[in-house]
């Protein structure tokens, strides 16, 4: 899969200009990032899930740093419907301190990257006991990637749901539910930094191919010896259908889910596809 490092070699092979005698490798790192970043953005092709757990008498929570935009909320698996904050008001003159199940979501009024839950959570999501093995102890005491400094040493780097209930590492434990009682939000995000040479991209080989197209048409935009406005356009106008063609495909496997209808067997048209950067199986 393309690194930041090897797209920046390949956009300055195209550009001739691997001794980075007219740009420089910061340069076109620069130039890499932003293409990416306004691909993913624009196109939100990114999506993510995370629980925003409650906490008793608390409305508003902070949204995960690399939030962008909502999809969907759920509380207890029952969808919250969005609503604004003038709304809220003429709902209930109280909202800010009204307790119960989490029917609704704001997005507004309550400062930037901020989720204001109503009703208020009564109380705050206690960790369920589903299963009844693996050693007894306190699940109120489990933490999130650490080993206690008690018992038996344990990792919680992600919800365990049944069926599996152990790891490579450690023993079988009881189990635990995040979903019940418990909010849930869907949404599309941002990419993550490329920070280090070696990062990869959260985009199909194919799609990365745009970003280069953007990283030399900016390169050679920018006025120095190696400029040139006609062959700057031609890059950043694929980049733009590019940009288009993520967006169409998105759309289209949003709108096309599967049914199937009656007993009797037939192919289902599944619609257009993601790229897919490993072979068939086989082949």
């Amino acid at each position: 899969m393309p690194t930041l490092s090897s797209l920046r070699n390949e956009a300055l092979l195209r550009l001739g200009d691997l001794d980075n005698i007219v740009w420089g490798n910061a340069e076109i790192d620069r130039y890499i990032k932003e293409g990416y970043n306004q691909l993913c953005l624009r196109s939100e092709i990114l999506w993510a899930e995370e629980y925003l757990d409650d906490v008793a008498d608390q409305g508003v929570y902070s949204l995960p740093s690399h939030f962008y935009r909502m999809d969907r909320v759920v509380w207890n698996s029952r969808k919250a419907y969005p609503v604004r904050r003038n709304r809220l008001e003429l709902m209930d003159a109280r909202f800010e301190t009204t307790t119960g199940d989490v029917d609704y979501y704001s997005l507004d009024g309550d400062g930037i990257m901020n989720m204001r839950k109503f009703p208020v959570p009564s109380s705050s999501r206690a960790l369920t006991d589903t299963d009844g093995f693996g050693i007894p102890r306190s699940l109120a005491d489990l933490e999130t990637d650490t080993s206690t400094s008690f018992g038996i040493p344990r990792r919680m780097s992600a919800e365990l749901s049944p069926p599996e209930t152990d790891r490579e590492w450690g023993i079988p434990r009881k189990t635990i539910s995040k979903e019940a009682s418990n909010t849930r939000i869907e949404f599309s995000k941002r990419p993550d930094e490329l920070s280090g040479h070696d990062n990869t991209f959260d985009l199909p080989d194919q799609y990365v191919t745009y970003v280069r197209h953007f990283a030399m048409g900016k390169a050679l935009e920018r006025e120095s010896a190696g400029q040139d406005l006609q062959l700057s356009k031609h890059y950043l106008q694929r980049y733009e259908v590019g940009v288009s063609r993520v967006i169409r495909r998105r759309k289209k496997n949003a709108s096309r889910p599967l049914r199937q209808f009656g007993g009797v067997r037939r192919r289902i048209d599944r619609g257009p596809q993601w790229p897919w950067n490993f072979p068939p199986v086989g082949a």
